[in-house]
């Protein structure tokens, strides 16, 4: 018993293995929820990051243009360095995945890296521009931070912890510079409270798209399951008439009226 009980654990501890799946407690039904979901973020991962990455360089290259001469704009040029290396390394992840094609989840935790890497860039904006910033130029840099942020979070809403992961580092390097005026304390309320909007919008598509993912996936089941019928009935069916063919017994066949 003991050595039935060890193979059936191998057994379903390779169909995870299969279904990129690390869980070993996890039940074959939801080791292969947990890949289709899996299978569904890098896909989406792999389908934002261009895009994100575009938006990213277009917006920073909205804001040097913007700040111009002002104060602080000298520290842009090291900072667009960075972010460009960010951007690059987004990129090379997505590069890396295109080349492997492979559905495991360590594909996911270097794409999660990727934008923790690019939030940690944006956040470090506030601090490379200092506090001595015109009036103008810092509601600027407020809109394309809020804009990051949002965008951010509608863009990567299938994967939550990558949404968070790119904005917590901005968010909690912006609030210290609006809660540090008491002019801009309802400023940074409205920061908090458009972040939560966000925050609620994006799950709802993840549970949008996990229930998309959990239908696609019973359908897929119920449709093998009903081939695996129809091939069973037709082998059935091929065995009687071989045997009908072959035999040297009669037959008789009566039907419910006799």
């Amino acid at each position: 018993l003991g050595s039935a009980d060890s193979q059936t654990n191998r057994l379903k501890h390779r169909r995870h293995r299969r279904c990129g799946v690390e869980d070993p407690d996890l039940t074959i039904a939801d080791a292969a929820l947990a890949a289709a979901l899996l299978d569904a973020r890098l896909r989406q991962h792999h389908r934002v990051t261009p895009s994100a990455v575009a938006a990213s360089a277009l917006a920073a290259g909205l804001l040097a243009l913007l700040l111009g001469s002002s104060a602080g704009a000298g520290n842009v040029v090291p900072w667009l360095l960075a972010l460009a290396a960010a951007l690059a390394v987004r990129m090379a992840v997505r590069q890396a995945h295109d080349a492997r094609r492979q559905d495991h989840p360590r594909w996911l935790r270097r794409y999660r890296v990727a934008f923790l890497l690019h939030g940690l860039v944006w956040a470090a904006l506030p601090l490379a521009l200092g506090a001595a910033l015109p009036h103008d130029s810092a509601d600027m840099l407020l809109i394309i931070l809020m804009a990051m942020i949002g965008g951010s979070l509608v863009a990567s809403a299938f994967d939550r912890p990558a949404a968070l992961l790119f904005t917590t580092p901005v968010v909690t390097a912006l609030l210290p510079r609006l809660l540090g005026s008491e002019a801009q304390f309802g400023l940074a309320v409205a920061v908090l409270l458009f972040v939560l909007v966000m925050l609620l919008a994006a799950s709802r598509s993840f549970v949008a798209m996990h229930s998309a993912v959990s239908a696609q996936l019973l359908t897929t089941e119920r449709a093998a399951e009903a081939e695996s019928a129809r091939r069973a009935l037709a082998d059935q069916h091929h065995l009687l008439s071989q045997l009908m063919r072959t035999t040297s017994q009669g037959y008789w066949f009566i039907d419910t009226e006799g």
